[in-house]
């Protein structure tokens, strides 16, 4: 299976999400916009796409186990991450769906799942905007670098790779590739007990456990199928 055969493109939609699921088609096929009007991140979040300004697209992965779809977050965010990067920029990872860059958010990643089949959102600003105001200092475009087109294709070229070792291997041989993208600086407020907590993601194993740094130095360890996130 290769991601990126076929393609559906789309000239605008409210989300290539909801078109893949309508769409549905063979594994490696994606779903692009131009532009997205509804878009939706993490939490339910709204995501728009200016025309043209913002990589954009769903692609359907193979039938996963229910069991296992958590590992496919870092697993597509590390294929965005060294997709950008071989343009010679430094995009790092915030666990578990952001790409960065100069510690802000470059893109994003967002799995759903349908009768087992995973569809696969990806987002990266590429061409420079003018950010709403909840997004000034937080968002950032990758601005002079590679086309929509490019970058895009070379995404679904990384996508595959890793998609094809994770199948071959599983998320373990690409856990130390992931952990050296993870931005050192991020941080992300984490629910604990209750509680939400300031926290930085110093470890993630293949058996699904997430090592927490707690604002005071200590560790706490907690399963990623479990994490809850507060705002941030």
């Amino acid at each position: 299976m290769r991601f990126g055969k076929p393609q559906i493109a789309l000239e605008s939609c409210a989300s290539t999400q909801d078109s893949a699921r309508q769409f549905l088609a063979q594994p490696g096929a994606v779903v692009t916009a131009q532009s997205m009007t509804a878009g939706r991140g993490r939490l339910g979040r709204r995501w728009t796409a200016p025309v043209g300004a913002n990589i954009a697209f769903t692609a359907v992965g193979e039938p996963v186990a229910p069991e296992r779809l958590w590992e496919l977050a870092p697993l597509v965010g590390l294929a965005v991450a060294e997709a950008v990067r071989r343009f010679g920029f430094d995009a790092r990872i915030r666990f578990p769906n952001d790409i960065f860059l100069s510690h802000r958010k470059l893109g994003g990643v967002l799995i759903e799942a349908q009768n087992n089949t995973p569809l696969i959102g990806v987002g990266v600003n590429v061409l420079p905007r003018v950010w709403p105001q909840e997004l000034e200092g937080i968002a950032i475009a990758l601005e002079a670098g590679p086309s929509v087109q490019v970058l895009q294709e070379v995404i679904w070229e990384c996508l595959t790779e890793r998609w094809m070792g994770w199948q071959q291997e599983g998320l373990y041989a690409a856990l130390p590739d992931w952990h050296a993208l993870l931005d050192p600086e991020a941080r992300r407020i984490f629910v604990l007990e209750g509680q939400p907590t300031l926290c930085k993601v110093a470890l993630l194993s293949a058996s699904g456990h997430v090592t927490l740094e707690l604002p005071n130095g200590s560790l706490c360890t907690i399963l990623a199928s479990e994490v809850i996130f507060g705002e941030d």
